[in-house]
């Protein structure tokens, strides 16, 4: 059923809630996502706000949950130190 919609356009991301890892095999052809470390809950979150802001664009929302939603992002200012 997950294909069949995804193929009709709807967007998708893919999560765990089990703790124990990322969660990867986005497809590249259709519009499924790897969630990588993010909670459901969280990348839920970052896929209605990546949708609001650019809904016909999968490839858009496909690069924010990559760069936004990863936990590296560093969200310090430039130039300060944190420590």
């Amino acid at each position: 059923a997950r294909t069949a919609a995804a193929r009709s356009g709807v967007v998708f991301v893919t999560a765990s809630r089990t703790g124990s890892g990322s969660t990867y095999g986005g497809s590249s052809s259709l519009p499924i996502i790897a969630g990588d470390d993010l909670l459901p809950q969280k990348a839920r979150l970052l896929l209605l706000l990546s949708l609001a802001f650019s809904p016909a664009d999968t490839g858009k929302v496909r690069e924010w949950m990559t760069t936004l939603g990863s936990p590296e992002w560093d969200t310090a200012p430039k130039g300060r130190n944190v420590n």
